[in-house]
This record gives C-alpha cells, structure tokens and sequence, in this order.
C-alpha cells in the first residue's frame, strides 16, 4: 500500500511539487481500466463525464501553485487535495475513497479523512478555461516571479505582507506555513503592509521565496524518495510552529500571534518587530 500527503493541513506548493513527481515517476504510461465514484462531492463538473477517462493513458503530470493537472491523452483531471484529501495506489478501495480510477498499475483512490469535504476534481480538456486557474497569479517558482512583478503588484497594496503572500491571485502555491519562513528569511516583519517595502526589501523577498521552497522540497524528497505518503511535519522549517523556540540566528525567543483562525511566527529581532 502507498500513500500520499495526509491530510490536517493545506498541502502547499513544495508538498504538492513532489507529490506531482512522484505520481510522474509511479503513473505515467498507466491505462485507466475503470473510474468509480463512491462520494459524488468530489466531482466539481460534470461535462466531460467521468467515464470518458476510461481507455485513457497518463501522458504527464503538471503542478499549477497547489494544484496537480493529470494529463490523459488530451482530458486534464485537475486535483487540488484541500485539507483532507490524500491519494492512494492499492489493490481495494477504502471505506472514506470518493473516487478511483483503476489503472494496470493498481487503483489510483481519491480520499478524505475529515467530515469538512474541501477537497475537488475538475474534469476538462482545458485546464485553462477554468475560472479557479485563469485566477492564479505567477507560480512562486516561475522565471516571471521576479523582483519587478513584485514591486508593480505591492503598490497599492496595504495588507500584511504576509496575507499578501498567502493570495493565490498574487502568487500561487504559498500558504500559512512557507509564508513564514519565506519572511523570515528575508528579515521582513509579517506586518508590515506590502506598499512599505523597500527596493532592498522586495529582492531579499524574492530570494527568500525561491531559497525556501527550493530548499523544502530537497527535504521532502529527502525523507521520503519516491513514495507518495508525505506526512504533515514540516520539522524542517525554522520558525513555523516554533513557538518560544529560540531563534537560530539571534538566539531571541520566536513569537507568534494568533490572526483569525491561525498563528503567525516570527523573530522579533531579526524581523524588526517590535
């Protein structure tokens, strides 16, 4: 049995790039012999149907921020896993499966473990056309996510640079928990409105980016290689979730501030605040 991610928490862009590897290195080439749908909750379209899938190959698998586009022969399932959907290569389906496709390579099963059903299939042949994606912003690893984008796109800007970076419209794939170490690593406060940063301020936060998801999914990758099932610890991080942890850098204590339904972690002094 193999698993995927599973879930408690919003798979973000590094989780879900080396998921889409390794469904790439365990799937591509596998022939869809069947399709069943247990939980019809699932399926967000209903034009094409499912069973068009059936006879259809993986030809590739793409990532667009926390979303996995499944190419088959020109029909593109588009999967966003939401807080609770995992995927499983098995010989049977499970009890909380709401959809599988049975593949020469064992059955491909889409599940969830919580009552709260966020997670969602799209069935297309152009992943384009769907109003969700045409609403992305630049991926967060794309040669267009530049110092430039960001400076025109923050200056009108007056939310917490880190909501900022949390707005899939703004920049795809991050969410509450790379947000934090991305501006930590840049030595920006989370606070701070984004039309304030400076020229200096926007290239260290374009680095930041890069080095911190490049950064976390070497280490995905390196704790569990090619197998889909990628737990929710991301011990690796340096201030997320590291409450009264003392920093690495300065040795000051990590703090953190509870915003809505969720935490904020921060250095005071490496991150100017006060």
């Amino acid at each position: 049995m193999v698993k995927s991610y599973s879930g408690g928490m919003m798979p973000e862009l590094p989780e879900v790039e080396v998921l889409k590897r390794n469904l790439k290195k365990r799937l591509t080439g596998a022939r869809i012999e069947d399709v069943s749908i247990t939980k019809p909750h699932i399926l967000k379209s209903v034009k094409p149907h499912f069973t068009a899938l059936i006879g259809k190959s993986f030809k590739d698998f793409e990532r667009r921020g926390k979303y996995i586009f499944f190419d088959m022969d020109g029909l593109f399932l588009v999967y966003h896993g939401g807080l609770s959907g995992i995927l499983d290569l098995r010989d049977v389906p499970t009890r909380d499966t709401s959809f599988y496709l049975k593949t020469d390579r064992g059955l491909l099963i889409f599940r969830e473990l919580s009552t709260k059903k966020t997670a969602g299939i799209h069935l297309t042949e152009n992943p384009e056309t769907l109003p969700f994606i045409r609403k992305l912003g630049i991926d967060a690893l794309s040669v267009d996510f530049s110092p430039d984008y960001i400076k025109n796109r923050l200056r009108r800007r007056r939310e917490w640079i880190f909501n900022i970076l949390r707005d899939q419209g703004f920049v795809s794939g991050i969410g509450r928990a790379y947000a934090n170490d991305i501006l930590f690593e840049a030595k920006i406060s989370p606070f701070k409105p984004g039309k304030r940063l400076t020229d200096g301020e926007i290239e260290s936060l374009h680095y930041s980016t890069r080095i911190v998801l490049k950064r976390a999914i070497e280490a995905i990758e390196r704790l569990y290689g090619d197998s889909l099932e990628i737990k929710e610890k991301r011990d690796f991080l340096i201030v997320y979730r590291k409450k009264d942890q003392p920093c690495p850098v300065c040795g000051d204590t990590i703090q953190w501030k509870s915003y809505r339904d969720y935490a904020i972690y921060y250095c005071p002094s490496c991150q100017g605040v006060e």
